[in-house]
């Protein structure tokens, strides 16, 4: 039976929606009710549901928050929104974050039975998908068991970030979604040992014995643009098909072939070759027809890494699937449908380029600031620093994190988080970056979720903190212009872009800073000119000018008269 929660905070709607679905014609059970968002992500974490009716608006953590948070913990809950007419245009962003459907109330049993009848199709889809691609795993189950027997060292991370992340994606919903119908933790029951090719030792994860003895290369493919198509089930079964089929064709006949999906859930076939020799020419042409396979199935270009040859041993095997994918990770973004051979890949980081710190200032500035457009001019000019042809997936995906992690330290100083503002961890966003290695991909991660919810937090806080600072310059100006002030020192004592501060300040004020603060000079100066006891040299060095010719030339600039002219009709006289 699927599993139905319904989180409204009114109790009657709860109740007729409750009394409205057809349970035993459907198959339905109900698993919890909840009055709030909060409330509903905790149970829905405990009680796994299938389906779930959420409203839009609820008292703290409302329904758009939900929807993300759930879309991070539980990618394969279908949601369906129950909301009222008025509720239109934010239920349409409900749909833009991945719910499955929409009601408006009051619900009519008519429109609630067809939407059920939609969702039970997709989680029956779903269901078929999962099951097809344990059952892809169940030949290969010792490879798979092999590359799970360790944590795959991936370019991106640090070994210290890839535990985080595997223990946020464990909190977030690693383990998949109804667990108890697909064998407790979502790994496929293992098959008797009477079924299975013999091993030398299963616990261990050790190779089969008709490995023994015989060269390996493990590698990875991988789609060159994200979506990969669903990636696992569909690519490893044509692969299966058609090198059963056209075995003969390659290494004498005599040869092995394992697949698996990635151990760490990239959308990536991994596979690994033995045979008694594996000479370049044919193992080339071997992974050439894979990529193109795989490109028949997906519709798009795909590029592999390969590991070094050597011999078929589980350690061995282990570390060639790392080569593999430090391969991939120097794939240069201007290259497609690439074959890139280990001994001839660069070590991560051999060749990594500085990570533009100084746009990085600018861009979280103008985000800090709440400047649409400014933030957006800066993030084109960053992510072309670290998305340009030459760069590599490695690099692409270092700087998009390393980017995510200085937001987050710039809303923890304003005492909000990514999470609080866009509904989904640091962790899970850098999870959605490993998983993309195309530029576009990653720039929709920023344009489309975290920055249009930064720049929103940030025109909550009302007062923009950039009007802040040009009431700091104004204030300055006027209680120090005769003092050798610069734009330049003032945005550096201030952390903040000089570019910037001086387009933010001409947009406040309506005058550049030169300007203002010449304005400021000598209407002080034309103050001072009134005392008779005081020179025409004095007054200038009094507002700020050690140039006295200057000085007369920027007062006959801004008043139309000369120091003279303006003395002799104030009744001053020449000094």
């Amino acid at each position: 039976m699927r599993k139905v929660m319904v989180v409204d905070d009114e109790k009657w709607v709860r109740r007729g929606l409750v009394q409205s679905i057809p349970w035993d014609r459907l198959g339905l059970r109900l698993a919890g009710e909840a009055a709030d968002g909060q409330d509903a992500f905790e149970m829905a974490l405990e009680l796994k549901p299938d389906l779930m009716f959420l409203d839009m608006r609820m008292p703290g953590l409302d329904g758009k928050q939900l929807l993300a948070m759930l879309g991070g913990a539980m990618p394969g809950l279908v949601t369906i929104v129950v909301s009222g007419y008025s509720d239109f245009e934010y239920t349409k962003q409900a749909i833009r974050h991945h719910a499955f459907d929409y009601l408006l109330k009051p619900v009519k049993k008519e429109e609630l039975a067809s939407v059920l009848e939609k969702a039970l199709e997709e989680l029956d889809r779903r269901d078929g998908e999962r099951l097809a691609a344990e059952e892809g795993r169940r030949g290969d189950g010792w490879f798979r068991d092999l590359l799970l027997a360790r944590e795959p060292e991936h370019p991106a991370f640090s070994p210290r970030v890839g535990r985080a992340e595997a223990e946020a994606r464990s909190k977030e919903g690693g383990r998949p979604e109804n667990a108890e119908r697909s064998g407790g933790e979502g790994r496929p029951e293992r098959t008797e040992p009477a079924r299975r090719e013999s091993t030398a030792s299963d616990e261990e994860g050790e190779v089969p014995s008709s490995w023994a003895g015989k060269e390996a290369v493990v590698f990875a493919a991988q789609a060159d643009r994200y979506p990969a198509d669903g990636g696992g089930a569909a690519w490893l079964r044509a692969l299966r098909e058609k090198f059963g089929r056209e075995r003969a064709f390659y290494f004498g006949g005599d040869w092995q072939l394992a697949l698996s999906p990635a151990p760490d859930g990239r959308p990536e076939a991994v596979g690994a070759v033995a045979a008694g020799k594996l000479p370049a020419p044919e193992l080339k042409r071997l992974l050439a027809d894979i990529q193109a396979e795989l490109k028949r199935q997906g519709g798009s270009g795909c590029s592999i890494g390969a590991s070094e040859v050597g011999p078929a041993e589980a350690s061995r095997l282990r570390r060639a699937y790392a080569q593999a994918q430090a391969a991939l990770a120097g794939r240069q973004l201007g290259e497609r449908e690439k074959i890139l051979f280990a001994a001839a890949a660069d070590p991560p980081g051999s060749s990594l380029q500085p990570y533009p710190q100084k746009r990085e200032q600018a861009f979280l500035l103008a985000l800090q600031l709440g400047n649409k457009e400014e933030a957006e001019r800066e993030f084109d000019l960053l992510f072309a620093s670290i998305s340009g042809e030459t760069a590599t997936v490695d690099q692409l995906q270092r700087g998009a994190i390393l980017l995510v992690h200085a937001l987050e330290r710039q809303l923890r100083a304003a005492e909000t988080s990514l999470e609080s503002v866009c509904g989904k961890h640091p962790l899970a966003l850098a999870e959605a970056l490993r998983l993309r290695v195309d530029p576009e991909s990653v720039r929709a991660v920023f344009s489309g979720e975290i920055i249009p919810a930064v720049l929103k937090a940030a025109g909550r806080r009302g007062e923009t903190q950039g009007e802040q600072i040009v009431r700091e310059v104004l204030k300055l100006i006027e209680t120090h212009y005769d003092q050798p002030l610069s734009l330049q020192h003032i945005a550096e004592s201030r952390f903040v872009n000089p570019d910037y501060l001086s387009r933010l300040f001409k947009k406040t004020t309506g005058s550049t800073f030169v300007d203002y603060l010449a304005d400021i000079r000598i209407r002080k100066s034309m103050e001072l000119m009134k005392v008779p006891t005081y020179k025409n040299y004095e007054i200038a060095h009094k507002v700020g000018y050690e140039d006295y010719r200057y000085f007369s030339q920027i007062f006959k600039k801004k008043t139309g008269k000369t120091i003279g002219e303006f003395r002799s009709a104030a009744g001053c006289g020449k000094t």
